[in-house]
């Protein structure tokens, strides 16, 4: 699996910059060498807050580098099941 793979898709990314423990949803937009371009509405209230704005007329993109990414999941079509729930 790929960055690339889920072009356009949400993702769920630990990154530790925002917060070191707490999940950041993000929408991939673009994949580089060195890290992904994302849509996020955590970084979009931070960016806005620091420029005393509660709205603004364009989203932003930001760009963060692959070594900033401490975990990451995404989720695919395919039943779960918890087999110690299960008792197996």
């Amino acid at each position: 699996m790929q960055f690339s793979d889920y072009l356009g898709q949400k993702m769920v990314l630990i990154i530790p910059l925002i917060d070191p423990v707490k999940s950041q949803e993000v929408t991939i937009l673009g994949v580089e060498a060195g890290g992904v371009w994302v849509e996020s509405a955590t970084l979009m209230s931070y960016a806005a807050k620091s420029v005393g704005s509660s709205a603004t007329l364009k989203s932003l993109v930001f760009f963060i580098p692959y070594h900033e990414i401490r975990f990451g999941f995404v989720s695919i079509d395919k039943t779960f099941l918890d087999e110690n729930a299960l008792g197996l």
